[in-house]
C-alpha cells in the first residue's frame, strides 16, 4: 500500500513538480511509517510553498516534541481550514493529544469538532471526558448518555459512572459500572471511588470484578492492592503489588502501574521504618514511571526527614511542587529544607501558606510550633546580645 502511494506521488510530481500538496502527502506517509524527522521536513517544506495546507500543520503537530508548539501548529491549521473534515481532524488532534493536561482546551476543541461534523461519536465522547475533569457532572452525564446512543463504549460508560458518582447518585453509578466490560475502564472507576470519595470497600469490589474480566491486566490489580492497603490488609496488599510487578508489561500504562506498585511497596516499607528499602522502592518506581509524584514526594521526605540530606531533597521537592502546589508533605519538607540551608524567607513563606490553606491540620500545628520556637530562640539571642 505504501509503495503504491509513493508511485502516485512520483507520477503527480512529473505532472507538476511545484505542487505543495505533494510535500504534504510525503509528510503524511513518513508520519505513518514512524519517520518523524522526514515527516517534519516535508511538512515544513509544504507550508513554505503554500501556507493554506491544514493537513501539513496537523502532521507537524504530531511530530514536534514540545506541547506548546504542537498546540500552536494545530491552531494555525485551524485558521486556514475550510473543509469540515479538516476542521474536525485538527480539533480532534487538539482534544486527543493535549486535552489530558488541558481539559478546557479539550472541551472547546471537541465542541468545535462536533459543530463541524454533527452526530460524530468521538468528539462527543471527548466532551464527556473534559466535563468530568472540570467537575461539570450534570452536563457530563447528559453528554455521556447521548454518546452511548451512538456507540456503546466502555470508557464512555466509565465517565458516566464518574459523573453519577460526582452527583451523589451511587446506585445509578453501580448500575452503569455493572455494564462495563473493560477491565481498565472499571479499574478507573474504582480508583475514583477510592481517591475522590474514600470508598475503599466499594473500590475493592469493583477492582475484583475487573480482575475477573481480565486477570492479566495491571490496573485492576493495582487498585485492588491500593484498596487492601487502605483497609489495613497490608500483607494482602503487598502480595498484590508484587504480583503486578511480576506481570509482563505490554504497554506504557502497564509499566506505569508497575511503577505505582513500587510506590505502594515503598509506603509499606516506610511505615515499618525500613527507610533504605522504601528509598530503593521509590527509585524503582520513578525509573518505571517518572511521573509517579507520590514516589518522588516520599523520596524527598526520606531525604529531608530521615537522612537530613536537604541538598538532595530540595531538587526532588521543587520538581513536585510545580505539579502539586498544595501538597502538605511537599510544602512542609521543602520549607524545612529551605530553612535548614539558610533560605529562611522562602521556607517561612511556604510554611505560612500551609497554615493558610490547612489551618486545622496536623501540619499547620507542627509549623506553628516550629515558627514559635524559632522566634523564641531568636528573641533569646537578641536579649543575650544586649546583655553582653
Amino acid at each position: 500500500m505504501v509503495r503504491e502511494l509513493w508511485d502516485l506521488v512520483d507520477r503527480a510530481e512529473k505532472l507538476d513538480p511545484n505542487l505543495a500538496e505533494l510535500d504534504q502527502t510525503r509528510a503524511s506517509i513518513h508520519r505513518e511509517l514512524g519517520e518523524r524527522q522526514q515527516a517534519e521536513q516535508w511538512a515544513r517544506r509544504s507550508i513554505e510553498h503554500r501556507q493554506e495546507l491544514p493537513l501539513a500543520y496537523w502532521v507537524l503537530s504530531t511530530v514536534v516534541k514540545a506541547d506548546d508548539e504542537g498546540i500552536r501548529m494545530l491552531e494555525r491549521g485551524l485558521t486556514v481550514a475550510t473543509k469540515p473534515v479538516d476542521v474536525w481532524l485538527l480539533n480532534m488532534e487538539l482534544s486527543r493529544t493535549y486535552g489530558w493536561k488541558h481539559p478546557e482546551l479539550q472541551l472547546e476543541a471537541s465542541q468545535r469538532a462536533l459543530k463541524a461534523m454533527p452526530g460524530t461519536w468521538w468528539p462527543l465522547n471527548n466532551t464527556v471526558m473534559a466535563l468530568v475533569k472540570l467537575e461539570r457532572y450534570q452536563e457530563a452525564a447528559e453528554a455521556a448518555r447521548e454518546a452511548l446512543q451512538l456507540k456503546d463504549y466502555a470508557w464512555t460508560r466509565a465517565y458516566l459512572a464518574a459523573a453519577l458518582l460526582g452527583l451523589g447518585r451511587v446506585k445509578e453509578m453501580d448500575e452503569e459500572a455493572t455494564a462495563i466490560n473493560d477491565a481498565p475502564a472499571l479499574a478507573w472507576v474504582a480508583e475514583r471511588l477510592a481517591i475522590n470519595y474514600g470508598q475503599h470497600e466499594h473500590a475493592l469490589r469493583l477492582a475484583e470484578r475487573a480482575i475477573q474480566i481480565n486477570p492479566d491486566e495491571t490496573s485492576p490489580r493495582l487498585q485492588r492492592a491500593n484498596a487492601l492497603f487502605q483497609l489495613g490488609r497490608t500483607e494482602e496488599a503487598t502480595a498484590e503489588y508484587e504480583r503486578v510487578i511480576r506481570l509482563e508489561p505490554r504497554t506504557q500504562f502497564n509499566r506505569q502501574d508497575q511503577g505505582s506498585c513500587y510506590h505502594g511497596l515503598a509506603i509499606v516499607a516506610y511505615r515499618k521504618g525500613h527507610y533504605s528499602e522504601a528509598k530503593a522502592f521509590c527509585q524503582k518506581a520513578l525509573a518505571l514511571y517518572p511521573g509517579q509524584w507520590g514516589a518522588q514526594v516520599l523520596l524527598g521526605t526520606i531525604q529531608a526527614d530521615v537522612e537530613h540530606d536537604c541538598a538532595a531533597a530540595i531538587p526532588n521537592l521543587e520538581a513536585i511542587i510545580v505539579h502539586r502546589p498544595r501538597d502538605t508533605d511537599v510544602n512542609y519538607y521543602l520549607g524545612l529544607c529551605y530553612r535548614e540551608t539558610g533560605r529562611d524567607e522562602e521556607g517561612t513563606a511556604l510554611w505560612k501558606r500551609l497554615i493558610e490553606w490547612y489551618p486545622r491540620s496536623e501540619w499547620a500545628d507542627r509549623v506553628r510550633k516550629q515558627l514559635e520556637l524559632a522566634h523564641s530562640t531568636e528573641s533569646d539571642h537578641v536579649d543575650s546580645m544586649k546583655n553582653e
